[in-house]
């Protein structure tokens, strides 16, 4: 288990360092008391953070639940309205405007940090000079070890421990000191995967991305063929977006779509998950799931890359 320094973090002067949790969401209201709740359990002082939260044009009661929140006082916060067209990156970029932290944090709505979240990216950042990258480790939290859909969920997605070995963070755990992210600039505001290519950005700035294993988060798997293939579809089409916006990309992140199908080798580790509670028969299932789901995706990067991340099409689920 990695022990957590006990120095805390300070801004340039000394003083202790703030910080602002962005949270975008949009139709989330049956995420979001997990959140507010486990928000509300964080053992770092009260005055030393706030939650922004950045409503992505709801049309549930998510805004209402916020509301409620703030108003028992469970944390500091504020609940602000995002522009159109609908955009989990704008979103954020948004939350970040208003923010009054010395770090900058982010999670999503469906997510759920553990008590120490915060105490802990704080100690893990170090020094006010730190100019690292934070990603956070997601715990996928799987209900039902016999479920195809969730093992694959669970085995494939949100593994920023994997990410940082490329340099790369997902925004469902990152944290930044506000000068960091200033210096990289705002997120790109594509359908989804727009925090690969700020990463990117990053470290062409010289931010380098670490992973921190007791900055946790829990994520629930999704459960269902319908829930995965539009999780695919919507980060394959992003991933086009950005290759449409960027040439460099075209090649590397085509080949990627092309090769996903026909990589066995992955579709084998997924099928040999140990969260599997069962026999080879459905460990047969989740390889098919696995190379079902990978095909699905060639066709939505090309759409992506056709469509270019336009506006019409951005619009991404604010979940991770």
């Amino acid at each position: 288990m990695t022990t957590t320094p006990s120095v805390p973090s300070t801004d340039a002067v000394g003083r202790p360092a703030t910080v602002s949790v962005v949270v975008p969401f949009r139709d989330a209201a049956s995420h979001l008391p997990g959140l507010l709740d486990a928000l509300g359990h964080q053992d770092l002082s009260g005055d030393r953070w706030e939650v922004v939260f950045v409503d992505d044009g709801s049309s549930d009661d998510g805004p209402g639940l916020v509301e409620a929140a703030l108003g028992r006082g469970l944390f500091r916060g504020r609940l602000v309205s995002s522009p159109p067209p609908p955009s989990s990156y704008a979103a954020r970029n948004a939350g970040v405007g208003v923010a009054t932290g010395d770090v900058l944090a982010f999670t999503d709505a469906d997510c759920r940090p553990s008590p120490d979240w915060l105490s802990a990216l704080l100690a893990r950042l170090g020094p006010a000079e730190a100019d690292q990258v934070v990603a956070g480790a997601v715990e996928m939290t799987v209900d039902d070890r016999r479920n195809p859909w969730e093992l694959f969920d669970a085995a494939v997605h949100l593994d920023n421990a994997a990410a940082a070995t490329t340099g790369r963070v997902a925004t469902a755990n990152m944290a930044v000191r506000r000068g960091v992210f200033t210096s990289v600039g705002p997120f790109p505001e594509v359908t989804s995967g727009g925090d690969h290519l700020w990463s990117r950005r990053a470290r062409e700035h010289g931010h380098a991305v670490v992973f921190a294993p007791e900055v946790v988060v829990q994520h629930p798997t999704r459960s269902t063929r319908a829930a995965l293939e539009a999780k695919l579809d919507r980060t394959s089409r992003g991933q086009g977006e950005a290759a449409a916006r960027d040439p460099a990309l075209r090649t590397p992140t085509m080949l990627r779509a092309l090769g996903r199908p026909l990589l066995v080798q992955r579709h084998l580790r997924v099928a040999r998950s140990p969260d599997v509670d069962g026999g080879l028969g459905l460990r047969a299932r989740l390889f098919l799931v696995s190379v079902w789901l990978r095909s699905r995706q060639v066709p939505a990067y090309f759409a992506g890359l056709r469509d270019g991340g336009s506006d019409h099409h951005r619009g991404a689920a604010h979940d991770g």
